[in-house]
């Protein structure tokens, strides 16, 4: 997990538990790296923050970056990105972004 300030930590949680509930709601199981959730397995040495399975297999591998860690993580995401391909999963990255005010 990338080291944020309290700010971005907080941001980058609501937007992990915005996406993972979206996939709930139709069907999914869902895997999310939160407390209170069924945690994913480490791929590599590295937990995604969200792993969408549907009927039992892994369709996609989610990772949540903010503005502050998107430059970063090269590794963490190659790692990720190479076991989606190998599962014919999807790998997505989205950027938590503040809301305008």
């Amino acid at each position: 997990m990338a080291h944020r300030a309290k700010s971005s930590q907080v941001l980058h949680d609501r937007k992990v538990q915005q996406i993972a509930i979206r996939h709930l709601r139709v069907g999914h199981q869902v895997l999310v790296d939160l407390p209170g959730h069924r945690r994913p397995s480490a791929i590599d040495g590295y937990i995604p923050d969200i792993v969408v399975k549907d009927k039992g297999k892994i369709t996609r591998i989610i990772e949540v970056e903010t503005p502050a860690t998107v430059r970063k993580d090269f590794a963490k995401n190659k790692v990720f990105s190479q076991e989606a391909k190998r599962l014919k999963a999807t790998f997505l990255r989205y950027v938590a972004r503040p809301k305008a005010s």
